[in-house]
């Protein structure tokens, strides 16, 4: 069993078997498995839908380790924008075979790789150019990998039949008590630690078919003990399961109980700012009435000028105040209530960050490459050549590529100075790069040794004058 301080990861199901529940679900999984070891089927994808903790995730890796495939991953909380989804999974969907980090590989050198896309109804938002559902969508109708998604809800398939249609859909349903229950037996005995039976059925309750929150829970209150009574678990209270984020801003968008949207924000581990980021982003989505929009953006802008005092004073108990004002305040700013499901997205303030954050990390590693190659340092490089290596990768390939070798680019960094290329022209020019860089090795080799004469030796001098020449002489 693999060491984890994190039971949940400590005990995943090493296979199929050790799933809770999901029989027919279990069966389904195996026979598409089997399927794609006789070729590519007609079903190409696998999309488990269920609430939060039911073993979505787990069945998924389970039926991975059973087909000896190793699992690709992208997460919503990874990334959120079709530039990732395309780089690691669409890329990887159209090649023979990918490695673990999403790079090409040749068949010969790979086996079938497993893209597993978790919490799939966030990456596919409803703005296609963002959210990544057309990358979703190509995915599955041209991999030749298995590809399996995971979703909280049916929504993801309401909104895109096609997916539906191409996909093979298994449902997981919350665990009953008894199943929970069992589960938590097994971990108590792994652990050492002695459980009286009616404590493990009050905790298998209070979990509301949510087995991970459940051995979270039994984890927390075995800190530091090796024995576990129905009387330890009354001491904790009566707690819900922790809500996720993603339900917890449509049920404040339905409810209009003041009360109730204040007790839904107790049960989400999350600080306020980032509630209030999802809730103000969403809001105009949500809500059709302009005065209702309005009502519940006043109340959000004085919850954050209380964000700001905390963040100014270290007063955190004004935290409180803050969630109350726009938690309530939106849940109380509706007219009439919601006859409809709210439709939720990943705030686009932080999908822009995020794709901030990737271009200034290629930003920054090309300036290193470039600072090098010039003998300047990295800032000076990408105030000064990058804009050029730019233009030169977008106007002038032949040149490209030779630059790409002589400052030794990575895919990625490639890729991102192509920028708006289309993939098949990508593909091809770092295939152009590659055929490129190999037989620059091979000369290397074998004129190593024809440089008889000493002083050709002996003077490495002119060697770096060469390079000084001028980074784009050829």
């Amino acid at each position: 069993m693999p060491e984890s301080a994190d039971w949940t990861e400590r005990y995943r199901p090493q296979n199929l078997d050790e799933v809770a529940g999901m029989v027919k679900g279990k069966e389904d999984l195996r026979a598409w498995a089997r399927a794609w070891t006789k070729g590519t089927p007609e079903l190409r994808a696998v999309i488990l839908i269920g609430p939060p903790g039911t073993g979505k995730t787990s069945a998924a890796h389970a039926l991975a380790k059973e087909n000896g495939w190793t699992v690709v991953e992208l997460n919503a909380s990874d990334a959120r924008n079709r530039d990732a989804i395309e780089r690691i999974i669409l890329r990887g969907a159209e090649q023979e075979t990918i490695s673990s980090t999403g790079a090409f590989e040749r068949t010969r050198d790979g086996k079938l790789k497993l893209l597993l896309l978790d919490e799939a109804d966030q990456l596919a938002g409803r703005d296609e150019t963002m959210g990544g559902k057309k990358a979703i969508l190509t995915a599955v109708q041209r991999t030749g990998q298995p590809i399996i998604l995971t979703a909280n809800d049916e929504e993801m398939l309401k909104k895109s039949k096609a997916l539906k249609d191409q996909s093979l859909v298994i449902k997981f349903q919350r665990l009953r008590e008894g199943t929970i229950e069992k589960a938590l037996q097994r971990v108590c005995q792994a652990e050492g630690i002695a459980a009286e039976p009616e404590a493990l059925l009050a905790l298998a309750t209070k979990a509301e078919g949510d087995l991970r929150g459940a051995i979270r829970d039994l984890q927390a209150l075995c800190i530091g003990r090796t024995t576990l009574t129905l009387k330890d678990i009354r001491a904790v209270g009566e707690r819900n399961r922790t809500a996720t984020l993603w339900e917890f801003i449509k049920n404040t968008y339905r409810t209009s109980d003041i009360k109730a949207a204040r007790e839904m924000s107790w049960d989400v581990d999350e600080e306020p700012r980032e509630k209030l980021t999802w809730l103000d982003d969403n809001l105009p989505r949500a809500y059709r009435d302009v005065h209702d929009v309005a009502q519940g953006l006043e109340f959000l802008s004085r919850a954050d000028v209380f964000l700001a005092r905390t963040s100014r004073t270290q007063n955190y108990r004004l935290w409180g105040y803050a969630n109350d004002l726009m938690v309530a305040g939106v849940a109380a700013s509706k007219h009439a209530p919601m006859d409809r499901e709210p439709w939720v997205e990943f705030p686009s303030w932080i999908r822009r960050m995020g794709a901030s954050r990737h271009a200034r990390g290629m930003r920054g590693s090309l300036a290193e490459k470039l600072g090098k190659a010039t003998h300047t340092g990295s800032d000076a490089a990408e105030e000064a050549f990058l804009p050029w290596l730019l233009g030169i990768f977008r106007n002038d390939r032949e040149q490209a590529v030779r630059l790409a070798v002589r400052l030794d680019l990575e895919e990625a960094e490639m890729a991102w100075l192509l920028g708006d290329a289309p993939r098949t022209e990508v593909t091809k020019f770092l295939a152009r790069v590659e055929a490129l860089r190999e037989p620059q090795a091979e000369v290397v080799e074998e004129e190593a040794p024809e440089p008889e004469p000493v002083k050709e030796e002996a003077k490495p001098a002119p060697e770096p004058k060469a390079k000084q020449k001028g980074l784009f002489e050829f």
